[in-house]
């Protein structure tokens, strides 16, 4: 509203209205991320604002649709993660488009240079926090090529105290640098939250000192102390539930819709949204915020950071370890790895992310798994009906991936009739229609059965259409196929592929 307001005040000739602005033949509109992504508009030019904001896999997406795009945002301060965007998503646009021109501002524009204020902010609230170079030796192998040593036998898991932290500021500004390079939405209340709430613990991997223990390391550990307690994983966890001032009073008030409480979000959302009437009951660990360092990713790091917790979990006397987050394939793949059960999606879409959030749990004792289990199939049976309605509009490869995740309710039998239609429609004897349920049902236990198969790609067009219910029209855009006759062939020809490999 206040960028048209500006507008309209400079250009009294244009006409504006909603999201929009029109003068003459050209236009200008808003419109959301998310949007944007699910229904692609024609454009000149497209311009995002504050693209550090933005989950890496939607940026990708749009670079995709156009070709004419300025990516601006603020890399630190109180717009929070900048350098997700300024790490992974440069890297992307300066290999996808060489010509690629990047400009920054280093004036500040709302105040003047060197302003004093300015500088106690951003240092008090570790908005300079630089993400560390990790000081990781490499072997050398007769190939003459160099390859990082692997790290999982040479990390430490470490609990620090909100005292420790104080009295290391630069462990504080290493662990905090770490948070907001993996987290988009990392800001300065969650400094104040490390330090001043007694139910938040830090919990991180460190480096030591063993990883140089190799003859031909070629890092010279006698004049590096850098090694020593180098942070490459950072978990914020939260104590919630049974034992942490919470009462008879409070918990009816939250079912009856009277109250929120704050720093027990796990067995308020168990409560309010799963129906679970003794969710207070129970000791929970919640991930708020888990990061691995960008220089040392994709290396098990980050379930080996996982596995610790749980450890932790158990020997604090915990019932439940979880998390909620804005949910995205990579990150679910992750979760459901670590062995989480997801027992709930939001039915709305987060507006900074384009993403539903989830709920996911495990459980640490013999009670608290079979209640696991019990959410996980309560959220499954209703999926399949939501998904044509609150989720119809969510990603595809995220839908196959949640489907592929069932494996907890007893599959619908192909009837001999139903695998009779899946075969006579693949051969034109049939039509779509004719076939239409039959296929749905074979094609939810072939998710199961092979959701790691390498034709997974393919089915994203079989889990819009037959899944979501999205109609021809749709699908063919989405996945640039030329219309319902291609449409029927990309289907006919997946389940052929899958017939003759079972």
């Amino acid at each position: 509203s206040v960028f048209f307001k500006q507008l309209t005040s400079l250009l009294p000739e244009a006409k504006h209205q909603g999201n929009s602005l029109v003068i003459g033949k050209a236009s200008l509109y808003f419109c959301p991320v998310d949007q944007l992504v699910a229904k692609p508009e024609s454009a000149n030019l497209v311009i995002v604002d504050e693209a550090a904001g933005i989950p890496v896999y939607l940026l990708e997406q749009l670079i995709n649709y156009y070709h004419r795009i300025v990516f601006s945002s603020t890399e630190h301060g109180y717009e929070g993660a900048g350098r997700g965007f300024s790490i992974n998503f440069i890297k992307i646009l300066k290999h996808r488009y060489p010509q690629l021109v990047s400009m920054q501002l280093h004036q500040p524009i709302r105040w003047r240079q060197g302003d004093p204020l300015e500088a106690l902010v951003f240092d008090s609230c570790l908005l300079r926090a630089e993400l560390p170079k990790l000081a990781i030796p490499t072997v050398s192998h007769k190939s003459n090529q160099h390859i990082i040593n692997p790290l999982s036998k040479h990390v430490e898991f470490k609990r620090y105290s909100s005292a420790e932290l104080v009295n290391d500021e630069r462990l504080l500004a290493e662990i905090f640098a770490v948070l907001v390079t993996a987290h988009y939405q990392t800001k300065p209340s969650d400094l104040q939250l490390m330090l001043d709430n007694s139910q938040v613990e830090v919990a991180c991997l460190v480096l030591t000192k063993s990883i140089c223990s190799q003859p031909n390391c070629s890092l010279d550990i006698q004049n590096n102390n850098q090694l020593n307690n180098q942070v490459v994983a950072v978990a914020l966890v939260m104590h919630e539930g049974k034992g942490l001032g919470v009462n008879a009073d409070d918990v009816e008030a939250i079912k009856n819709a009277k109250r929120r409480l704050r720093n027990h979000f796990l067995p308020q959302s168990l409560l309010s949204h799963c129906g679970d009437q003794l969710a207070f009951n129970f000791h929970y660990l919640r991930i708020m915020r888990i990061a691995v360092h960008p220089e040392v990713q994709q290396q098990g790091l980050g379930l080996r950071l996982m596995f610790e917790l749980k450890k932790m979990a158990n020997e604090q006397g915990a019932d439940f370890i979880g998390a909620s987050f804005g949910v995205n394939y990579s990150l679910l793949q992750f979760w459901l790895k670590a062995n989480f059960s997801l027992v709930r999606v939001g039915f709305t879409k987060d507006k900074a992310s384009g993403e539903h959030s989830a709920l996911l749990v495990c459980g640490l004792t013999a009670v608290t798994k079979s209640k696991q289990l019990f959410f996980q199939k309560q959220f499954y049976r209703s999926f399949d009906y939501l998904l044509l309605d609150e989720y119809q509009a969510m990603n595809s490869q995220l839908v196959r991936l949640i489907f592929a995740g069932n494996n907890v309710l007893e599959q619908q039998k192909l009837s001999e009739l139903d695998i009779s239609n899946v075969i006579a429609y693949t051969k034109g004897e049939r039509q779509y229609s004719d076939c239409v349920y039959s296929l749905y049902v074979w094609f939810k236990q072939e998710l199961l059965k092979n959701h790691t198969a390498p034709s997974k790609e393919q089915s994203l067009v079989l889990v819009a259409r037959l899944l979501q219910k999205h109609n021809n029209t749709k699908v063919c855009h989405a996945y640039g196929l030329t219309g319902k006759k291609m449409l029927n062939q990309h289907i006919k020809n997946y389940i052929i592929s899958r017939l003759s490999l079972s």
